[in-house]
């Protein structure tokens, strides 16, 4: 996952794929319900990661009534550019705003690379061609 789960508590999920919805965090369980694509899952208030009988990360939510229901995170799932569109940052974004210098120098380095590449390949076409 790209994304820090702490950084999507509070954030509505939105259905990418059919989604699951159990009543225990556990892979054991059967789920009660499916969200089908493009509808809302619920806000994330909460999120239990694996362990045993867990095999990955559950999201918890909680429906109008204040009962908990919980959905197993596959990438698949759940749509990213939904959280985007809620201002979710990438690790690799978050890392970038951390160290802006180090990405600034990245792509300083990869363009003129690309260019001196460049330089070399046209020259190799002139020489052919003379």
């Amino acid at each position: 996952m790209p994304y820090s789960a702490a950084d999507i508590v509070g954030k509505t999920l939105y259905a990418a794929s059919k989604v699951p919805i159990v009543r225990l965090p556990f892979d054991d369980e059967t789920p009660t319900r499916f969200v089908e694509r493009g509808q809302i899952v619920g806000v994330v208030w909460t999120y239990f990661e694996p362990k045993a009988g867990r095999s990955t990360l559950y999201w918890g939510f909680k429906d109008p009534y204040g009962n908990s229901y919980y959905a197993p995170h596959k990438s698949q799932y759940y749509s990213t550019q939904k959280l985007r569109e809620q201002g979710v940052k990438t690790l690799a974004e978050k890392e970038a705003e951390k160290n802006p210098l180090a990405s600034t120098v990245k792509s300083i380095l990869t363009t003129g690379l690309l260019i001196w590449g460049g330089i070399q390949l046209g020259k190799e076409y002139i020489k052919k061609k003379v």
